[in-house]
């Protein structure tokens, strides 16, 4: 007897890009990894997830710029020049025929044995998936999520600035925001500093200053880069990165998360504790939301 899985969810997939087949498609069947890549079964490799609202791909710069220091630090050369990226992401987009999505590119060490040696790997291939962005709704937004400090022990050094395909420990920090009731968790370093919730940076406002992780132990976050650009000239508002400790977060006037898919959300509670005010993060996400279309 042929059993196949349930495939319905792979109707969120739009387009595919492969390297290793040099062809894109649109049939989710289609849109397969050799078992032997690196990226799949050591997790080697890195990528990067971008968005795209009408014609718009918002931030494809920035974003092929860590993709390229990525792969960089690792010692995984690009398949593809940036050139060429932009070219086939741009391609993807157009055949997908919808109009908001998710790009993710993902430049793996590639197919060739399955050890850990990267020297076994015949080249390094990259992977670009166009899928459903999902929304959330106004009233969600102004509802805000609810997090919670996690158990889970953080990435540190260079693997909490590479955004690599080792994503274990922010998969289980997701589980365990879940499965406590919780919309998202976040990290705490070993002296008790806040960190980084599993795919979004962590902030808060305190009077006119927004304060965000310094990027030594977090991810340098594209969409929170962008933020602190739009912000007016000669506003009120400033941004400070430096060292902050849970206690300094839970005394904060206001608590936010940012990152690609969730743009700015308004924290409103942590732990037990509630944080109703969200005016200055709903501002800070319009001001995200402007700049994509």
């Amino acid at each position: 007897m042929t059993y196949m899985a349930n495939r319905d969810h792979q109707r969120a997939y739009f387009s595919f890009f492969s390297t290793y087949d040099n062809h894109v498609t649109t049939d989710p069947k289609q849109m397969v990894v050799p078992i032997d890549d690196h990226g799949f079964h050591r997790g080697d490799g890195v990528f990067e997830a971008i968005k795209w609202v009408g014609n718009k791909v918002w931030l494809l710069d920035p974003h092929l710029s860590r993709l390229e220091k990525s792969c960089d630090k690792i010692k995984i050369s690009l398949p593809l020049s940036v050139i060429d990226t932009k070219k086939k992401i741009e391609e993807l987009v157009a055949v997908s025929k919808v109009p908001q999505g998710i790009i993710r590119v993902f430049v793996t060490r590639g197919p060739g044995s399955f050890g850990i040696s990267p020297y076994e790997s015949t080249a390094s291939q990259m992977y670009i998936v166009t899928t459903e962005l999902k929304d959330w709704s106004i009233d969600r937004v102004q509802k805000g999520v609810a997090i919670r400090k996690s158990d889970i022990i953080p990435k540190k050094g260079l693997f909490a600035q590479v955004k690599s395909l080792n994503y274990l420990p922010n998969v289980l920090m997701k589980k365990e925001a879940i499965d406590s009731g919780f919309d998202f968790a976040f990290g705490l370093g070993e002296n008790g500093e806040v960190l980084e919730s599993s795919t979004e940076n962590v902030g808060f406002i305190k009077d006119n200053t927004i304060v965000t992780p310094l990027f030594d132990s977090t991810l340098r976050g594209t969409s929170l880069i962008r933020l602190t650009e739009l912000l007016p000239k000669n506003s009120e508002i400033i941004w400070q990165q430096r060292i902050f400790s849970y206690q300094e977060l839970i005394n904060a006037d206001e608590v936010f998360l940012v990152g690609t898919t969730l743009d700015v959300m308004p924290v409103t509670r942590i732990d037990d504790i509630a944080k109703p005010q969200t005016e200055k993060s709903l501002w800070l996400r319009g001001l995200l939301k402007t700049d994509q279309t």
